[in-house]
């Protein structure tokens, strides 16, 4: 490892010594591959002791190029070397890649260095690899490259060995060549095919392929959703396995009235414009060959329970191929903060077993800490390892379930693991206690003892210019150590009806939004108060349940275990009006909730006016303390 930063370290100098007087820029870096490719060739073909007849491929012409100052002259030499000695595949994308005069004017001063610094073909390729993994994403703005530490976790799941693999959204081919080093470690071979929306990019990966010694690599550049490359009898190419790290959360943007026309990958219902990712999923899906076919796809937690993707989920559901679904912590990516989820997909999964269920991973507490910004370095070998032991075994564990479609539908077609797993040690003000939510199967729920369940009125609505009828309105910071402190609320105005926003004496309110889940009742003489958007009321039927008591259950280990396993969200947590409705209460008779309530109030009470005496004598001891030290003179109790 330390070897391995020490090169970093060189090359790195090494680089910025070469574009110290120059701006970095796609360029630049575009002639410095043309230029290390042409070396490296020469490299190769002296260390294989072949007999190049063509001198331009002598290593003492190329020598030539570092003292020239014709730009044409390096430039032919350069292309000399590299168009005679590689694939036709590969110099076709060569085309591809610019040569800039700025960085030109510097050329000689680069080869001249090169010379010097690399004096293998290793040395070559461990420069490439680093200018590529680099600086490329420094220079073009949207992500190109998944960390080493994730495509190897997906090799692990995913075991390609023979055959064909595809990647249709392959950046700088970062996954590709992880696919082919697990093959060879296993002993296997893929042909491996990419395609990427930047056509520069599939002249880099291209070069980054042939230097890894990837002989069977295609590259096509495109859209994938409007225009994929991969095409059979009008139908997507089918592979033998794929991993895909598409954008997240993109739009459709000026692909929508493309994409509806075109005939390929009618899978499922359009999803919303706001987003593409459940249809890359599908691209991924159709390219997989049926009863064999299997693939990892990357998508944002979001894409698991929105609202908006709810019907996409439920058809995806039903055709009976998403083998696992494993959510990874927040800053696991190097360009966004969002947690990332992976969706395994198994196209045999219906001919083995029609009625198996979603195997669910959540490997947040596989992780030391997951709230330092190096989460990427924390998935190790071990954890690799421990993630692919429990997809590829299909293992039940504390960190994974299998849950059974019925669940999943029962659910609004959630797909998001922390739904279904339930961690049964709990740390609260008893200390840690197990909770045991099957034992609560057969209790009601409560939207059978409820009036009514409702959420706060939308700010859109409320103003604070004088428009319309007057009123006070409850806010997230109204809220303090489970009271509502109403002689702060703030006034409003609301135009329109706002009577199904009004709270009532005995309302209990259930905050959700924010991690913290706040909980009060609605104490009396509470007139014209309107609930904000950050709440959800519970108004009891009178004749079933005391607002207390549920109260005091709500709060309960058991009641906040149930509330935080339903929040959804990332950057905002929130909580929904299906999942309060459908929360099982105890089963106790109202004149018991009475009884238990009023003892519960009179021994908190009593408590209370015990550890006020307690502090007024601890205080007393204080003042005689004082006393002895002498300090009596220079200090004046005003409240005494």
């Amino acid at each position: 490892m330390e070897n391995e930063y020490q090169g970093s370290f060189f090359i790195k100098k090494f680089i910025e010594s070469c574009t110290k007087d120059t701006p970095l820029h796609i360029n630049m870096l575009n002639a410095m591959l043309i230029v290390l490719l042409s070396a490296y060739i020469i490299k190769e073909g002296h260390e294989r002791e072949e007999d190049i007849s063509n001198d331009s491929l002598t290593y003492e012409y190329w020598l030539k190029a570092k003292d020239s100052t014709n730009l044409i002259h390096i430039r032919d030499l350069i292309y000399d070397v590299i168009f005679p000695a590689v694939p036709k595949e590969l110099r076709e994308v060569i085309r591809n890649l610019e040569w800039d005069a700025a960085f030109s004017q510097n050329a000689n001063n680069f080869l001249y260095k090169l010379v010097s610094f690399c004096h293998t073909k290793e040395d070559i390729q461990n420069l490439v690899e680093y200018i590529i993994s680099h600086y490329y994403p420094l220079v073009i703005t949207e992500p190109i490259s998944t960390p080493q530490s994730i495509n190897r976790l997906c090799m692990a799941i995913l075991a390609p060995m023979n055959g064909t693999f595809y990647d249709g959204t392959a950046g700088i081919g970062s996954t590709c060549i992880e696919a082919k080093r697990y093959a060879e470690k296993k002993g296997g071979k893929l042909t491996i095919y990419a395609q990427e929306k930047l056509t520069v990019l599939c002249a880099v990966s291209m070069i980054r392929a042939y230097m890894n010694g990837i002989e069977r690599f295609n590259a096509q550049s495109g859209d994938v959703l409007i225009s994929p490359r991969y095409v059979t009898y009008d139908r997507p190419t089918q592979f033998d396995y794929s991993v895909m790290f598409p954008p997240l959360g993109q739009s459709w943007g000026a692909a929508q009235d493309i994409y509806c026309s075109n005939k390929l990958d009618k899978l499922f219902a359009i999803v919303p414009k706001s987003n593409t990712e459940w249809l890359f999923v599908q691209h991924q899906i159709a390219s997989l060959k049926d009863k064999t076919g299997r693939g990892i796809i990357a998508v944002s937690t979001g894409t698991l329970f929105n609202d908006s993707t709810r019907h996409v989920r439920q058809e995806v559901l039903s055709w009976n191929c998403i083998e696992c679904i494993i959510t990874l912590p927040s800053n696991i990516l190097p360009f966004t903060t969002s947690p990332l989820s992976l969706i395994v997909i198994n196209k045999g999964i219906s001919w083995w077993d029609s009625n198996a269920g979603i195997l669910m991973v959540q490997t947040e507490k596989m992780f030391d800490n997951i709230d330092s910004v190096r989460i990427t370095e924390q998935l190790d070998e071990q954890v690799i390892e421990k993630i692919g032991t429990i997809v590829c075994a299909r293992k039940e564990t504390q960190y994974s379930r299998i849950v059974p479609k019925e669940e999943i539908m029962s659910n609004d077609y959630i797909m998001l693991p922390s739904r279904y797993i339930f961690d049964s040690d709990i740390k609260t003000d008893l200390g840690t206690v197990t909770i045991k939510p099957e034992l609560l199967q057969g209790w009601p729920i409560l939207d059978e003892v409820s009036e009514r369940i409702y959420r706060g009125i939308n700010g859109s609505r409320v103003t604070s210019e004088v428009v319309g009828k007057e009123y006070k309105i409850i806010n997230y910071a109204d809220i303090q150590n489970g009271e509502l402190q109403t002689g702060g609320l703030k006034t409003c105005y609301v135009t329109g009806k706002a009577d199904p926003y009004l709270v009532q004496p005995g309302d209990i309110l259930v905050s959700c939004k924010g991690a913290q889940i706040k909980t009060c009742v609605v104490p009396e003489n509470m007139h014209d108060v309107l609930l904000s958007l950050n709440f959800i009321g519970i108004r009891l039927k009178k004749t079933d349940y005391c607002s207390m008591f549920l109260l005091q259950y709500l709060n309960s280990p058991v009641g906040m275990a149930y509330l935080k396993g339903r929040q959804i969200g990332t950057s905002i947590i929130t909580l929904k009006n299906e999942d309060l409705k459908r929360m099982p209460v105890p089963r106790v008779c109202l004149e018991k909730q009475k009884k238990y309530i009023s003892k519960f109030i009179m021994t908190c009470e009593e408590i209370e006016k015990q550890v006020q005496e307690l502090y007024h004598n601890l205080n007393q001891e204080k003042w005689k303390l004082y006393n002895e030290m002498g300090l009596n003179c220079a200090i004046i109790r005003k409240d005494e």
